[in-house]
């Protein structure tokens, strides 16, 4: 069996951009429309930069102004994890204080702390908004871009991917990739050797004519990050199939284009199945 890491440079073969590329992508590709996607759900993107370009924090400011999203991820998970850190604290002090337990020392600090606990939620709840803004501008991106895949990928910058995808049809092999885009599956699904229905080797719920597709695959995507199409399986069988492929997902890989989405399934923009570009890492809640 032969294992191959594959990184951003495969996807940019067809134009996808790299991590430090993502911010000013971003821009470029909704900066015009950023007014007619405005909504609750998204908000607006020029409203956005306005907010990171003039933010309080000089770290944030320079991390939007030199388009490294990893690092400003990072900040705003940093101070959202200092805040749940000062409940904790906090909580387990008055308790202290509670019991009799606290000197004065402690009973000052706990004031010292609540000035700092009312400080940072502020700052939290503002970063948690903005964040999950940056998330849905993101993902909307690379939606926009797995849909375009659809007729793009019969242009000359897919051949070198599907050069390697024909490779991979002489015995077995496993992609090990940290990309969220799908162009990897896209050319391997044409070769023959990978299918959704368990080229992920997750559990995975298609919800429609998945009894239409094959059922084995010879090559394993195994996706660290996550990936657009991705969603956390909310039904009753969760247990068994945590992941769930959206209809949009396969109908844009290629799949029963002629098939209306299912209308029982909607697709939530929180149960999103992708850990974002962050230092700070948790894999068990993405």
């Amino acid at each position: 069996m032969n294992v191959y890491v594959l990184g951003a440079g495969v996807s940019r073969e067809v134009g996808y951009p790299l991590t430090r590329e993502l911010v000013c992508e971003l821009d470029r590709s909704f900066g015009r429309i950023s007014n007619g996607r405005s909504s609750v759900q998204f908000g607006d993107w020029e409203n956005l930069k306005t907010r990171l370009r003039e933010h309080a924090d000089p770290q944030i400011r320079h991390s939007y102004a030199t388009g490294d999203l990893e690092t400003l991820i990072t900040l705003f998970d940093l101070t959202v994890s200092q805040y749940e850190r000062s409940l904790e604290v906090g909580i387990q002090k008055e308790g202290r204080i509670a019991l009799g337990l606290a000197g004065p020392d402690e009973r000052s600090s706990l004031d010292r702390l609540n000035v700092l606990h009312k400080d940072l939620k502020e700052r939290s709840e503002d970063l948690r908004e903005m964040r999950r803004s940056i998330v849905l501008w993101l993902t909307c991106y690379f939606d926009t871009r797995h849909h375009r895949d659809l007729s793009d990928c019969k242009k000359n910058g897919f051949d070198v991917l599907r050069k390697f995808a024909r490779r991979l049809r002489r015995g077995r092999s496993v992609i090990i990739t940290l990309n969220y885009d799908a162009t990897i599956e896209r050319v391997l699904m044409e070769a023959g050797v990978w299918t959704p229905a368990d080229g992920y080797a997750i559990p995975t719920a298609i919800v429609q004519n998945s009894r239409a597709l094959p059922s084995h695959s010879k090559v394993k995507v195994l996706k660290l990050h996550g990936s657009i199409g991705w969603y956390a399986n909310q039904d009753q069988n969760r247990g068994k199939c945590p992941l769930r492929l959206s209809h949009a997902f396969l109908k844009h890989l290629g799949l029963w284009s002629n098939f209306p989405s299912p209308r029982h399934i909607a697709d939530q923009e929180d149960e999103r199945a992708i850990i974002l570009p962050t230092y700070l890492k948790n894999f068990d809640d993405p």
